[in-house]
């Protein structure tokens, strides 16, 4: 049997890192063991470093703690230093912020062990990217709150701002985008060209989308990558020197690899989601926008455009090279005398209403 973990990588939140914990707990569906998971504490809020150390001591979880520099990508290359040193084969890289479906564990279950669920027994992929992917963002309409939940989450919220599941959301695709947003997009007129600021604002969002539309696979501006083998976690480091688009270079660095038959790289369509992107308390993205007195949403975008134009130059970056889809022939089937139906929390209805068009983009 191969050996699967979930590392989630936390910085902010005791919520956040506790609900994790429907996991194991009993609440889902589906279920894994404390001992399926490791925690890597990196931040620089020593109060929330101690409340996390607690929790995860008090329930038996493994963890460790690293030196943050207030940035991502130190915290998810700390992940990938976890891993090596671990005894399993398989990772699962998880942002402390999203969240895991039962449908997920599920899948991952399959994919690590396909011979235990009746599929051909082969060897599972070096990496697994997500498209057609799946989050939430602040609105009202997601989790309807009567009035006294509604006064009861205001309480947890007041007591711990980074709580999500305080926060009415909307879920959507999270990085699929219409052929008309990417028209205009690589157009340069995704922004008002009025002040010097907006026409640099503008230039620097065109040269960064052509390169996300060429590269990545032309409706989506992001394939998240969640899933290493050692191979593949030896095989690429997360860029410390960009606060923006990290995740972005990952997949670029992985997928070079690919090119060169260095690693196996599947794609896991999301019509019914794994991975969940909860942005309902902000992050990064939205920090560095704020940084540079308000200039830092023009200051990324260059250093993330400047980036994928130094691996354009040298020959890193693939165009049309299509990374082959996960097929699962008896996932919806019934086995064990039981029809599976893919439990999304709610999110997405069974059978699907999106589209299964997978260029629904393009």
């Amino acid at each position: 049997m191969n050996k699967l973990r979930y590392y989630f990588l936390i910085t902010r939140g005791i919520a956040q890192v506790k609900r994790h914990a429907r996991m194991w707990d009993g609440t889902y569906s589906q279920q894994i063991t404390k001992d399926d998971v490791y925690y890597v504490i990196n931040t620089r809020d020593m109060e929330f470093q101690a409340q996390a150390i607690e929790w995860l001591e008090s329930e038996g979880i493994q963890y460790n703690t690293s030196e943050s520099n207030g940035g991502p990508s130190k915290g998810k290359n700390a992940v990938l230093d976890a891993f090596l040193a671990s005894d399993d084969d398989y990772c699962i890289q998880v942002d402390g912020d999203d969240m895991i479906t039962p449908h997920g564990i599920h899948v991952h279950k399959m994919i690590a062990n396909p011979a235990v669920y009746g599929l051909p027994d082969e060897t599972p992929p070096d990496v697994v990217v997500l498209d057609y992917q799946y989050g939430i963002v602040p609105d009202e309409g997601y989790g309807p709150l009567s009035q006294s939940e509604a006064q009861y989450s205001a309480q947890q919220y007041a007591e711990d701002i980074y709580n999500a599941d305080c926060i009415q959301g909307m879920g959507y695709r999270c990085f699929n985008r219409p052929w008309e947003w990417w028209d205009r997009a690589m157009r340069g007129e995704y922004f008002e060209k009025g002040s010097p600021y907006l026409r640099a604002l503008s230039e620097a969002h065109k040269r960064l989308i052509t390169y996300e539309f060429k590269y990545i696979n032309k409706w989506e501006t992001h394939c998240r990558v969640i899933w290493y083998s050692k191979k593949a976690a030896g095989l690429t480091r997360f860029k410390e020197d960009i606060l923006v688009g990290e995740d972005v270079m990952n997949y670029f660095d992985l997928k070079h690899e690919f090119a060169q038959g260095n690693l196996t790289m599947r794609t896991l369509h999301e019509v019914y989601p794994t991975y969940v992107y909860d942005q309902r308390i902000g992050g990064i993205v939205q920090i560095a926008n704020d940084m540079n007195h308000g200039r830092g949403y023009l200051d990324w975008m260059e250093d993330a455009a400047d980036k994928y134009e130094e691996y354009e130059t040298a020959g890193k970056l693939h165009e049309d090279l299509e990374i082959p889809y996960i097929e699962f022939p008896t996932l919806f089937d019934e086995y064990d005398g039981v029809y599976y139906v893919p439990d999304t929390l709610g999110l997405v209805n069974y059978p699907a209403a999106a589209p299964s068009e997978k260029h629904c983009g393009y």
